[in-house]
């Protein structure tokens, strides 16, 4: 298990997504981590791994896909969990429309018309598209995972936390249960739709899609503190709606950090607020001498 993972220069970026079942808005953030020289060294022993899922050729079914992926690793289960895992990472693309308009003031105008379909047949998707498409890859690779729901971000408070909701994974490796996120670990140009603004031209580049699937994105990277992300991370960020997801041995509780948070936050906003009306007397008495 790694450990003390260093936490450096978090850029965190926030797009409200819907899964495909029928579950609560998701938000989806991408949050790049410098790592320590032992995820480094771990990350290298990929680089193979993630070369052959980057370059898979297409198949019209995804059962023959993950048959292709798994091939060369059929007794390694790390191994064939992290050719899907960077397949999805590589061919998948955040859809940044759907994500945007489901929770926009058209809302109950429009959601029922965004069915992007099957992310394997578009390459787009959401959170929970994608956590789904993991899953079910992973169980035709004879694979047990599961799909996780609940709240992600950093800094979560009793306000937000509600609208922070987000899917994710875990993965059984060698009898051991794991976690990952692949939509955070999907780094570089991967957002897709942003220069639409219709529904309507939407549902048209969809159809276009499921006949011509979009290509790999040269400038596509994975960010491995995602993937198999020892719990004690993980929880940082990540708060599942069921507590054994936690897969710690003594299990938290998300809202006592929420109020915590959320204290915290006043307090800060407090000390901000006593520092703004403090100033003009500062000023004034310095004028004064």
């Amino acid at each position: 298990m790694i450990k003390n993972i260093l936490l450096i220069s978090i850029l965190v970026h926030c797009l409200p997504v819907l899964a495909l079942t029928p579950k609560p808005v998701y938000f989806k953030l991408s949050t790049p981590h410098e790592q320590e020289t032992s995820i480094s060294q771990e990350t290298t022993s990929y680089q193979s791994v993630d070369l052959y899922a980057k370059n898979a050729p297409e198949f019209e079914k995804i059962s023959d896909l993950v048959t292709y992926l798994i091939h060369p690793y059929q007794h390694d289960e790390k191994l064939k969990v992290r050719a899907i895992f960077a397949w999805i990472a590589y061919h998948i693309e955040y859809d940044s429309f759907k994500a945007t308009i489901i929770t926009g003031n058209n809302q109950k105008k429009h959601s029922y018309k965004l069915n992007s379909g099957n992310p394997y047949k578009t390459r787009v998707g959401i959170c929970g598209d994608i956590a789904d498409l993991f899953l079910k890859m992973c169980r035709l690779a004879h694979l047990n995972a599961e799909r996780i729901n609940g709240s992600a971000g950093y800094n979560l408070t009793l306000e937000n936390a509600s609208k922070s909701l987000h899917a994710w994974n875990a993965v059984e490796i060698n009898n051991k249960w794991h976690l990952l996120d692949v939509t955070w670990a999907m780094n570089g140009n991967y957002i897709a739709f942003t220069d639409i603004t219709r529904v309507k031209d939407y549902k048209k580049e969809i159809r276009s899609r499921k006949k011509n699937p979009e290509k790999v994105k040269e400038t596509r990277f994975i960010n491995d503190t995602w993937f198999l992300t020892p719990p004690e991370i993980m929880i940082l960020t990540h708060f599942p709606d069921k507590i054994k997801w936690q897969l710690l041995d003594n299990p938290i509780s998300p809202r006592k950090i929420w109020k915590q948070n959320t204290q915290k936050k006043k307090e800060q906003e407090k000390e901000l607020s006593n520092k703004k009306n403090s100033t003009p007397i500062q000023l004034k008495l310095l004028n004064d001498k």
